[in-house]
């Protein structure tokens, strides 16, 4: 029997559970304010806006419900659909340090580690190939050509004033970029006709590939999340409580306040590890996060 009661009690414990009219009405202000679309769906895994407030709910503390919310106003979240448009942006802007008519190599950004499986930048790569940059009035004056075999980077890159790009939709801390670099081993001559172009990007990982004496162009350039956004006193109070809210989660050490303490705010068509895990780990105590990795 008191086995019975316990569980009887742990079970209205589940259903009084509910987040407050006030955090709901401040969730759905953030979706407006966002663009974010609040959809229907009965099953609540399914539902952007319900694993959102899921997540608001099991945060448990104001204060941390608080952080969250906050931190959402500025999280950046696109969608393959905004890919072309961002690339075609961000390319006029590369070529305009360009002569007509250069021939221009294209390679996904990855790391040595990372060869051969399905990612991003090699989808992004292949955009290249749009009717919409073909024909375009100023990018149909240029010729560019995949490569995906970096045993064939030198070799190409011997053609006169040809310029390669390396591509990829986020940079986070830089050290892809700098691995993939460190893998293609390119002579320093070739190294100043190379361009990393990136659809966004944090403002620390392109300092990182700065510091090989490359250019990076990105469509949108991101601060990190709490420690470029407040003052000190500030940033030290939203720090603490970011502490606990991942002590809470059992976050691994590598991925605290997002890989390499990169504090990203950024959903692309997949979350990458430099954002803060509170937005994308799942574990047993708080199972259903707003933008998955998985």
């Amino acid at each position: 029997m008191i086995i019975i009661r316990n569980e009887l009690r742990k079970m209205k414990n589940k259903r009084r559970k509910k987040l407050s009219a006030q955090y709901l009405l401040k969730i759905n202000r953030i979706f407006e304010k966002n663009k974010w679309n609040i959809e229907y769906s009965e099953d609540k895994n399914m539902s952007q806006f319900n694993r959102f407030c899921q997540r608001v709910l099991d945060i448990g503390e104001n204060n941390k419900r608080d952080l969250f919310l906050e931190l959402s106003e500025r999280y950046l979240w696109l969608t393959q659909d905004n890919y072309l448009e961002m690339l075609i942006d961000v390319l006029k802007k590369l070529v305009d340090d360009v002569e007509e008519e250069t021939k221009i190599f294209v390679m996904p950004l990855i790391a040595p580690g990372d060869r051969g499986k399905a990612k991003s930048s090699m989808f992004l790569t292949y955009l290249f190939n749009d009717v919409k940059i073909r024909y375009d009035d100023k990018l149909g004056k240029y010729k560019f050509e995949a490569i995906y075999d970096i045993e064939i980077v030198q070799d190409k890159m011997q053609k006169d004033n040809a310029i390669l790009i390396l591509v990829d939709d986020f940079i986070g801390t830089g050290n892809t970029a700098e691995k993939c670099l460190q893998s293609i081993n390119l002579s320093e001559g070739i190294l100043k006709r190379t361009r990393v172009l990136a659809l966004v990007a944090q403002e620390e990982g392109v300092k990182c590939i700065q510091k090989f004496g490359i250019k990076v162009f990105s469509g949108i350039i991101r601060k990190r999340g709490i420690s470029d956004y407040y003052d000190f006193e500030g940033a030290k109070e939203r720090i603490i409580l970011m502490e606990e809210i991942e002590q809470k989660m059992g976050i691994k050490k590598e991925y605290r306040f997002g890989y390499g303490r990169a504090e990203a705010l950024v959903t692309m068509c997949r979350t990458p590890n430099n954002t803060f895990p509170v937005f994308w780990e799942e574990k047993e105590n708080m199972k259903l996060a707003p933008f998955p990795r998985r």
